[in-house]
């Protein structure tokens, strides 16, 4: 695993523009919930930004912001993407339900993953992005380190 050590090109990049369609997974975010929390985002960076987005998620909804890390693995496991926990260079952000997790930005995150090749090929491999709004299914991996905001 490589840990960053200075900040990627790609974060400011790139910013939301429009309100993405991504499907959602779970059922803890509707559609207008989601609409509502993109607006807010509208403008700010796609990639590198989870925590402005999960601050924003957490003022809607409640829950706690979680920092810690987050892998997507490819549908064969044999490689992935993701951050490591890192602070200040290197971590992940998402609202914390009980056992449920709201993550706006991670749609974005398997993006990436997706579109960042080495010699291998793609990162991330028969995946597809999603807004999670439940339950991680077993081939997305959040480990949590630091509670930020609880309400």
């Amino acid at each position: 695993m490589t840990i960053l050590t200075t900040i990627a090109p790609y974060i400011d990049k790139e910013t939301i523009q429009e309100i993405p369609n991504f499907p959602i997974h779970g059922d803890i975010l509707t559609r207008k919930d989601l609409n509502t929390l993109y607006l807010i985002c509208k403008g700010r960076p796609k990639y590198g930004d989870c925590i402005f987005a999960a601050a924003v998620t957490q003022k809607h909804l409640t829950g706690k912001v979680v920092l810690g890390s987050c892998f997507i693995y490819s549908k064969n496991y044999k490689s992935n993407y993701g951050f490591a926990y890192n602070p200040p260079i290197e971590f992940h952000a998402w609202v914390q339900l009980k056992e449920n997790i709201i993550d706006i930005t991670l749609p974005f995150l398997i993006e990436k993953g997706l579109n960042t090749k080495d010699e291998y090929g793609s990162f991330i491999t028969g995946r597809k992005p999603f807004i999670l709004a439940g339950i991680a299914p077993k081939w997305v991996k959040y480990k949590a380190k630091t509670v930020l905001y609880y309400q």
